[in-house]
């Protein structure tokens, strides 16, 4: 649901999303790299709701505490896999 009614606002908050949808998804991906897994196994709702839960436990994040950030919501993505991806290749007919 998208909460602006100006069109310039609309394109805002559609970038705003995609922003924070890079982020999570590169978050996922440094996760997984620096703890020798495939990207494909970590669950975007989980690093989604893992990166809420940080960010409202430090609102600030002073230098110091960011890697204790990024290390919690990292041992929290990598908590439940998922399972391995299903081929979805369908033959052309």
């Amino acid at each position: 649901m998208l909460r602006s009614k100006a069109p310039d606002g609309v394109t805002q908050e559609l970038y705003g999303y995609l922003c924070l949808h890079y982020a999570i998804r590169w978050l996922m991906h440094t996760v997984a790299t620096d703890a020798g897994e495939d990207p494909d196994r970590l669950s975007f709702t989980r690093s989604l709701r893992a990166a809420r839960r940080t960010t409202a436990s430090h609102p600030v994040f002073p230098p110091q505490d960011l890697d204790a950030a990024h290390a919690k919501a990292a041992s929290e993505i990598l908590f439940e896999r998922l399972g391995p991806r299903r081929l979805r290749a369908n033959p052309r007919w």
